[in-house]
C-alpha cells in the first residue's frame, strides 16, 4: 500500500469516525495497520478528534495457553460468541468463516490457518470476518464500528 493510500484509509476513518459520532475503533496494528493507528493518533491530536483507539496485535502471545497466538485465542472466542449470538446474514461474512480452519502446532497448541494459504486457496482475504474478530478484540471497551484495514481501502 503507498503512502497516499493509506492516507486516504486514514481519511476515511476520520470522516466515518466524524459523522458515526464513533466512540472507539480497534484497528488490526500489524502491517499496514500500524501506519494507519499512528496517523490516526495524529490526526486525534491536532483536530481534538474524540475517539478511543485500541491496536490490536494478532501475533502477541494468546491469555489462554492452549492457542500459539491471538489470533488463534480470538478466532475461538468469535466461534463461541457466534454460538451464541447467531452469524449475521451477510453471505461476505460467511463465507469467511467457512474459509479458516485450524490445527495444532509441534507444541500442541491450536494454530489458525495464515491469511497467505487461505488467500492461496479463497483468492481473497477474510475482511469481513476479520472486522467481527477486532469487534470482539478488547471486551473492556464498546465498541461501537469496527475498521479492518483492507475492509475500508477500497
Amino acid at each position: 500500500m503507498s503512502n497516499s493510500d493509506l492516507m486516504s484509509v486514514v481519511g476515511k476513518a476520520v470522516d466515518l469516525i466524524r459523522n458515526l459520532n464513533v466512540e472507539t475503533i480497534v484497528i488490526d496494528s500489524v502491517g499496514v495497520g500500524a501506519g494507519v493507528c499512528d496517523r490516526l493518533k495524529e490526526v486525534r491530536n491536532e483536530q481534538l478528534l474524540n475517539v478511543n483507539i485500541i491496536e490490536f496485535n494478532s501475533a502477541e502471545k494468546a491469555n489462554n495457553s492452549k492457542y500459539v497466538n491471538k489470533r488463534a485465542e480470538m478466532w475461538f472466542e468469535m466461534k463461541d460468541y457466534l454460538k451464541n449470538a447467531g452469524v449475521p446474514e451477510n453471505t461476505h461474512l460467511v463465507s469467511d468463516l467457512l474459509s479458516v480452519g485450524y490445527k495444532f502446532a509441534s507444541n500442541g497448541k491450536i494454530q489458525i490457518d495464515s491469511k497467505e494459504d487461505i488467500k492461496k486457496i479463497t483468492g481473497r482475504s477474510t475482511d469481513f470476518a476479520d472486522a467481527l474478530f477486532l469487534s470482539l478484540a478488547d471486551k473492556k471497551y464498546e465498541v461501537d464500528y469496527i475498521f479492518e484495514i483492507q475492509a475500508i481501502k477500497e
